[in-house]
């Protein structure tokens, strides 16, 4: 248990459990979510988006707060935290695309989205229609 706190690892399950929980609210169904997530290739969005979240949060934890704001340094350490959020983003980017290969698809068709396929990405945070959802489920 301790290495289990001394490397941090409470965050991914923190995280892991967050966006599960938001997740079965979209979805309306807790079971339904846990086999959408653990039996289909949207687990791999999900780890992309537990696993950038959780760096993104203990990079704001345990270097840019102490480094930044300890020393009362707002404006490097805003810059540094929009920084890190859009290197966040982009990071969870790639698990769209990794879901809809492993869907055999494309993104446009698994998220319904146009040609600019990482401006959507970027604006709006999507999940797959749901019909889609179903026949994964």
């Amino acid at each position: 248990m301790n290495f289990f706190f001394r490397y941090k690892l409470h965050h991914l399950l923190f995280w892991a459990v967050y966006h599960y929980c938001w997740w079965a609210i979209a979805l309306g169904n807790p079971f339904k979510t846990a086999s959408v997530i653990f039996d289909s290739p949207l687990f791999f969005k999900y780890i992309f988006y537990v696993v950038a979240s959780t760096a993104c949060v203990c990079l704001n934890l345990y270097v840019l707060m102490p480094r930044y704001l300890d020393r009362n340094r707002i404006v490097p350490y805003i810059v540094w935290l929009t920084g890190s959020i859009v290197v966040t983003a982009a990071l969870i980017i790639p698990g769209y695309y990794l879901t809809a290969a492993a869907m055999r698809s494309s993104v446009q068709q698994v998220y319904q989205v146009g040609p600019p396929v990482v401006v959507h990405l970027f604006s709006e945070t999507r999940s797959p229609p749901h019909s889609r959802v179903q026949r994964w489920a």
